[in-house]
């Protein structure tokens, strides 16, 4: 018997959706991340029917090709009746903009979407710069905000201390530091973290002289250390009848100076009583006099660093008072101005509305850490504004132009200075926009443009 035109039209479309299923992913990309200028790949890859195309999607913007960034399908075989088609996603010098949700996406011929895992591009960076230096964010339960030092708390006062960590990925850990040494945590004093993690406090029941000193915060992270620019005086007032003498040494215990350049290194004390005589001298214990390039003036210490720049001198600072002797450390760093030549800049090519990234580095070490700057075409000096974006870090710039547009061709130039010599370095990239072409149809007796 024949099958009723009812079987006839249930068969067929079954076979309609067996045969047009959405597309499924069978490999799917995996987290990366990398540092600035690195290369990173995504890879996936999906089955469907006929004619499956596979894109890639990043922060929910289908991504277009450019100088770095670069999407390739590639056909590998059949499943059954279904295609296999295999992405990888690559991007060059990754800057700290790249850093987002990346994703494929895979369209067959009746249109039907599936979407991959979406996974994380992360660029591991720490800026050199905290967003808040150490202050004093309450003195006995009251909210402060000083950062110009506190030399003068009385003892047995309550104190917070506060600073935020720099941008960073992953997020950094933040010690805090007095004189250069890591502040012992215990019951009287403790840490703690808000804000999401990036602000870190310092917290004192009840302060006491040997909480005296120089307060800086270190953020550390995968790709390094930074310390706090800024420092904070704490000094804590000692009560008749108790004898004290506390000695810190300006700045910090390690001081890093410029072969040739005069640097000040200065001794602090207080106490009860009140101490009556600085010395400065060497380890030995002989008096560091004028002729050894130190020049004592009362407290403070006067160095002339040594021009070979390549030693390093130590200095202790010695404190009398009638009841007690206590000593500071200095140990004077010389270093040899340097600037280290800029790694090349890649010439770029994107279409007009997309977005740009140039990057600059500075491979190797450079004392002082090079200052960046940058120009564009006509020579003018770049901030950030409208479409354009600049961000800093140790030893890198990195320029962001977006949306693209015509008026932005030419070539662009990074220079990198060193403030104390003046000397600088540039380096320079191509900009190449290009129009979205028109595609052009034609039939019989007329031509059109889309």
């Amino acid at each position: 018997m024949a099958p009723s035109p009812l079987a006839l039209f249930l068969t067929f479309s079954l076979g309609c959706l067996l045969v047009h299923a959405d597309p499924v992913f069978t490999a799917h990309p995996q987290d990366k991340g990398g540092n600035i200028d690195d290369t990173l790949s995504f890879h996936c890859t999906a089955e469907g029917d006929a004619d499956l195309v596979v894109v890639w999607q990043f922060d929910g913007i289908i991504l277009k090709n450019n100088t770095n960034r670069q999407a390739v399908s590639k056909f590998v075989g059949h499943v059954g009746a279904k295609q296999m088609v295999r992405s990888i996603f690559t991007i060059k010098q990754v800057a700290i903009s790249d850093a987002g949700a990346v994703l494929c996406l895979a369209t067959d011929s009746s249109g039907n979407v599936a979407a991959s895992r979406k996974v994380a591009l992360s660029v591991y960076h720490i800026s050199e710069d905290f967003r808040k230096p150490p202050i004093v964010s309450k003195v006995n339960g009251v909210a402060q905000s000083i950062d110009t030092g506190l030399p003068g708390i009385d003892i047995g006062a309550s104190l917070e201390m506060a600073c935020e960590a720099p941008r960073a990925f992953p997020q950094p850990t933040v010690t805090w530091l007095r004189n250069g040494e890591p502040v012992p945590i215990d019951s009287r004093v403790s840490t703690a973290l808000k804000a999401g993690g990036t602000l870190s406090t310092l917290s004192f029941r009840q302060v006491v002289p040997t909480d005296s000193g120089i307060y800086t915060c270190k953020a550390s992270n995968e790709v390094g250390d930074v310390t706090s620019r800024s420092s904070f005086l704490l000094g804590v007032s000692t009560p008749a009848g108790l004898y004290n003498l506390v000695v810190v040494i300006e700045p910090m215990d390690v001081f890093t100076a410029l072969a040739g350049s005069p640097v000040a290194v200065l001794c602090r004390a207080w106490g009860n009583p009140p101490p009556d005589a600085f010395v400065w001298q060497t380890r030995t214990g002989a008096a560091i006099l004028s002729n050894t390039k130190f020049v004592a003036i009362d407290q403070n210490l006067t160095a002339f660093a040594n021009k070979a720049g390549k030693s390093s001198r130590e200095a202790f600072c010695k404190v009398n008072t009638t009841e007690s002797s206590g000593e500071g450390e200095a140990k004077l760093v010389v270093h040899a101005a340097n600037l280290p030549e800029l790694a090349e800049m890649a010439a770029m090519t994107v279409r007009e509305s997309e977005a740009v990234t140039f990057n600059c580095t500075a491979p190797g070490r450079a004392f002082p850490s090079p200052t960046f700057s940058w120009r564009d075409p006509s020579n003018l000096e770049i901030k950030t504004g409208i479409r354009r974006n600049i961000t800093k870090g140790n030893g890198y710039s990195t320029l962001v132009l977006s949306p693209v547009s015509m008026s932005d061709r030419g070539r662009y130039t990074c220079t990198a200075s060193n403030a104390m010599t003046g000397q600088s370095n540039s380096t320079s990239a191509q900009l190449t926009v290009t129009k979205f072409a028109k595609v052009i149809r034609s039939s019989p007796g007329r031509m059109s443009a889309d």
